[in-house]
């Protein structure tokens, strides 16, 4: 099942009752559902979906989400009852923050984009990152400004399971993460649209001699 909006009303709540239609229809089917993504929807009405669309769902495999509508770490009211025997590859884009998502739903996560990350937004995204203890690629992208300047470390990144790290803009990501070896497993590195600063070569020097298992480096 794929929903997506290529253009929708500039007032949320008029495409409710649709939402609102769809999901009384998709929610009678969800016990067949294997591949469901919504995305370019508000998240208003990602939210309301998901509140008619609860329960089971023992045959899903593969779950893409797009709530980079959420300004703010608030919790997702994902009532999705998933097979434990079933391995589930979820995939979620968020812009600043990351939704705070059922616990039971985490480690599910396999994939996660940031856009327009932040310092501001650091500290809170550290801790939910983190949470999705089975991530394996994670894109990070940094809005292109002048030098970066992080007045207080960070608190550190740790992600065992990571193979490929994507990040664009500036290098506020790989300042973050190049002093800890942070993602033992970590194999690609992927740079691209990078805005450099005099320091930058020493950024990414740090970064790769804490992550001596990298394979690829693609600079782009």
């Amino acid at each position: 099942i794929q929903i997506y909006a290529g253009s929708y009303p500039a007032q949320p709540h008029q495409g409710a009752g649709r939402i609102e239609g769809l999901a009384g229809v998709l929610w009678k089917t969800m016990h067949r559902w294997a591949h469901l993504s919504i995305e370019t929807l508000p998240h208003s009405l990602v939210f309301r979906f998901f509140e008619i669309c609860r329960g089971p769902v023992p045959q899903l495999k593969q779950l893409t989400l797009d709530l980079r509508g959420v300004r703010e770490p608030i919790p997702v009211p994902l009532y999705l009852e998933c097979n434990k025997t079933t391995l589930l590859e979820f995939s979620l884009k968020a812009q600043q923050f990351v939704p705070v998502l059922p616990l039971h739903l985490r480690p599910t996560v396999r994939t996660l984009r940031i856009t327009q990350l932040s310092i501001a937004s650091i500290g809170s995204n550290a801790s939910a990152i983190q949470s999705f203890e089975n991530l394996h690629t994670l894109f990070l992208e940094a809005p292109i400004t002048g030098p970066t300047i992080i007045s207080t470390p960070p608190p550190p990144l740790l992600l065992n399971h990571l193979t490929t790290l994507i990040v664009a803009g500036n290098d506020t990501p790989l300042r973050l993460c190049g002093s800890i070896p942070s993602f033992p497993s970590l194999k690609n590195l992927v740079i691209y649209n990078l805005s450099c600063t005099e320091d930058t070569p020493t950024v990414l020097s740090n970064f790769l001699k804490h992550h001596t298992m990298i394979e690829t480096l693609d600079l782009n």
